[in-house]
C-alpha cells in the first residue's frame, strides 16, 4: 500500500536554510535548473565531439597498425632470402 501526504509550500523546509523568501528560493531553483540544463547540453555535445575525435584516431591508428604489419611482412620476406 502506498500513501502520499501532500503538502503546500509554506510545509515544506527552505534549502537555503530560510534565508531567502519563496519567490527568492523559486528563483534560485530556477537559476539551478537552468544551470543543471546548460551543463547536460554541454556535455552532450562535448560527447559528440569526442565521438569523432576518437573515431578519427582510430583509424589514424588503424593505417598505422596496417603500415607496421606490411613492414613486418616485408622484413620476413627479406629474411627467408
Amino acid at each position: 500500500m502506498i500513501f502520499v501526504v501532500l503538502i503546500n509550500s509554506s510545509q515544506r523546509a527552505d534549502p537555503f536554510g530560510k534565508k531567502l523568501n519563496s519567490s527568492e528560493t523559486a528563483t534560485a531553483a530556477q537559476k539551478y535548473s537552468q544551470a543543471f540544463t546548460d551543463l547536460r547540453r554541454e556535455l552532450e555535445a562535448f560527447k559528440g565531439t569526442f565521438d569523432d575525435f576518437a573515431k578519427d584516431h582510430q583509424v589514424e591508428l588503424e593505417k598505422g597498425i596496417t603500415d607496421k604489419e606490411a613492414e613486418i611482412l616485408k622484413l620476413q620476406l627479406e629474411i627467408k632470402k
